[in-house]
């Protein structure tokens, strides 16, 4: 009888890159699939209201998540101010990004929020005075250039909505450093039902300003299914991170902005044009070369911490 022999380390490592890839992947379509329902849904009724229908099942799956998984919930820390500045920000990129949705096309608004690796970079050399060398930060220039083509300026001025979703990117990239600043003692779980209670605080403040009505089932529907899709797109990045590098996962986000360009086309008919296709380029290619940088500069530290010289004799 054959005794198969269990799989070694380099074959262990191949299988954890690819379930990675494909986590990751999975993990942008339910993003995109999840974008597309909300763009759907808040054009047939108010921005506020459909946030706050999806935010309550949100929550329910953020407890369902975390307890399933492990990731628990607890108070400690909670009292901590990087905490609630968190989801304050959080309650403004909600509201903001699905009331853009609006505004723009689902392609330039995913393209956009991928600014988001290379303003990270900007905060963090200017506010944590983390070291960013010249080709970092002629990334950063470069990326901010896909912007503008993408906003195209011209005799009618910037386009506002660009420029707005460029602010929510920047938003986002400011909650993602502040999630690195909390207390470890805030586990994930309560941090996650965090997020889900501060986007129902949001599209509660919309509402505010909105004249809600009653919701169709289907309405109910969209708002279930966007919110299964987030928590989806959440799940399918927590395996990727676990299975493998994140310098090695992190370039395959980027297969969101195809994801919402074929679904733009498909549920909404957009099409993008040639400065569409070049700002999409720009912004790519930086956040790509921001990442190779940032994989270099982390085998960079890892040999310099590594010992000189044999060990020492016993």
């Amino acid at each position: 009888m054959a005794v198969i022999a269990p799989p070694g380390p380099a074959e262990a490592q191949r299988a954890g890159v690819g379930r990675a890839i494909v986590a990751v992947l999975i993990s942008m379509a339910c993003f995109s699939v999840g974008d597309t329902v909300m763009k759907f849904a808040t054009a047939r009724m108010p921005v506020g209201e459909m946030i706050t229908i999806r935010s309550v099942f949100a929550i329910g799956l953020a407890l369902a998540v975390a307890l399933h998984f492990g990731a628990g919930l607890s108070g400690a820390g909670l009292r901590h101010p990087v905490f609630w500045l968190r989801a304050v920000l959080e309650a403004a990129v909600t509201a903001l990004f699905v009331s853009l949705l609006g505004k723009l096309t689902l392609g330039d608004m995913t393209t956009l929020a991928q600014m988001i690796p290379i303003l990270m970079t900007a905060f963090a050399a200017v506010f944590l005075r983390e070291a960013v060398g010249w080709r970092r930060w002629a990334a950063t220039l470069t990326g901010f250039a896909g912007v503008v083509v993408v906003a195209r300026p011209g005799a009618e001025g910037l386009n506002v909505w660009a420029l707005a979703a460029l602010f929510c990117a920047a938003l986002v990239a400011a909650r993602d450093l502040l999630t690195r600043q909390l207390p470890p003692q805030i586990r994930a779980g309560t941090v996650s039902v965090a997020s889900s209670v501060a986007a129902l605080a949001a599209g509660l403040g919309l509402g505010l300003f909105e004249t809600w009505r009653a919701p169709t089932g289907a309405e109910i529907a969209l708002a279930a299914l966007a919110a299964a899709m987030t928590t989806g797109g959440n799940l399918g990045l927590i395996v990727a991170m676990r299975a493998a590098d994140v310098s090695l996962v992190a370039p395959f986000r980027y297969s969101v902005i195809p994801f919402a360009f074929l679904a733009g086309f498909l549920v909404f008919d957009e099409r993008p044009d040639a400065y569409g296709l070049i700002g999409i380029a720009l912004i790519v290619g930086s956040g790509l070369y921001t990442l190779h940088r940032e994989r270099v500069r982390s085998r960079e530290r890892r040999e310099a911490a590594r010992p000189v010289g044999p060990p020492p004799s016993p």
